[in-house]
């Protein structure tokens, strides 16, 4: 495929197929997301608990994707640069100064509280330096302008020692809320949150949170939801289940594909399916089988009109590709 082909594919699967209508909240949906997700926590296996974890952590990332993406227009391929600097940035407010080895870690000891906020503000202020950049350009450059970010980001992690406890990273205090400590929560896998490094927050974070919102549906926070628990939710299954199935490996050297590949390869097939069938996303999947529910139940199917700003954002993909 040619580079005109391919920003031309990313244009039309930016702006999504045309939509009728205006959107209708669903409280009783709602109402019972919210009760699932309060009592699921008592009943469930501590290895589904933290695949929620992971989960909800990347929703919140996402949304934020989706809200720049699909309300604003902007193509961003930085977010993994602004969410490394708030997770660094919780860690500095939140620690204590204390030697590590041979190395001094630098950190001011707030409360957890007051870090989480000042995180949020950091990385507000980090955004907003970008700003003039992001304000000059458009469709696919700003996309390639703002990944220089996450290299940016990569360097200043890596050599900023004092700040960031270099290549091998530093602790993360835990998170104290209302008298819970989230520390306390048991399970291996969560010891990563307890633990950055800035291998994390490169180009292949950043390259999933965008899958994130493409599966789940630019200008859509339902799919974006959907789509975040696809992406974060796959590798780690898969990781789990190594055993059951045939074509995965533990281990590179295991004669087979790791559960981070193969779900990489998910991502790949999903965005592919999702392209020819309904570039709208899981999102718009779930508008058509709504709509074809209440059309046999004789009710309204109306669908909610695109987001301007994800239309406006096709449209500069597109017009940036030169003609054939």
């Amino acid at each position: 495929m040619s580079d005109a082909s391919a920003l031309a594919t990313i244009g039309r699967l930016v702006r999504g197929p045309a939509r009728r209508g205006n959107s209708r909240s669903l409280p009783v949906g709602l109402l019972a997301v919210v009760v699932v997700a309060l009592v699921a926590p008592f009943y469930l296996d501590v290895f589904w608990l933290q695949v929620g974890v992971f989960a909800f952590a990347a929703m919140v990332a996402a949304l934020g994707l989706n809200l720049l993406v699909g309300e604003a227009g902007q193509l961003s391929l930085a977010h993994s640069f602004f969410v490394a600097v708030g997770a660094y940035g919780y860690t500095f407010y939140a620690s204590e100064s204390q030697d590590v080895g041979v190395h001094a870690h630098a950190g001011w000891g707030l409360p957890p509280l007051v870090a989480v906020v000042l995180a949020v503000v950091t990385a507000g202020v980090a955004g907003l330096l970008f700003s003039p950049i992001a304000a000059r350009l458009g469709g696919i450059y700003l996309g390639v302008a703002s990944l220089g970010l996450v290299f940016l980001g990569q360097h200043v992690l890596v050599n900023a020692e004092p700040l960031t406890g270099g290549f091998n990273g530093r602790d993360v205090p835990p998170l104290t809320l209302l008298g819970f400590s989230f520390d306390d929560v048991p399970g291996k896998t969560l010891l990563a949150f307890r633990h950055i490094v800035p291998e994390t927050f490169g180009v292949l974070l950043a390259i999933e949170y965008l899958a994130m919102i493409v599966i789940g549906g630019i200008g859509s926070p339902g799919g974006t939801l959907a789509g975040a628990l696809f992406v974060s939710s796959l590798p780690v299954v898969l990781q789990r289940y190594s055993d059951a199935l045939p074509f995965l490996a533990e281990s590179p050297s295991g004669g087979g594909l790791t559960a981070g590949v193969a779900a990489r390869f998910c991502y790949g097939a999903a965005i592919v399916v999702l392209l020819l069938v309904e570039p709208g996303g899981l999102a718009a999947l779930g508008r058509r089988a709504r709509r074809r529910f209440l059309a046999g139940t004789g009710g309204p199917a109306v669908l909610p009109a695109p987001s301007p700003a994800a239309a406006a954002l096709g449209d500069n993909v597109a017009s940036a590709t030169p003609s054939p």
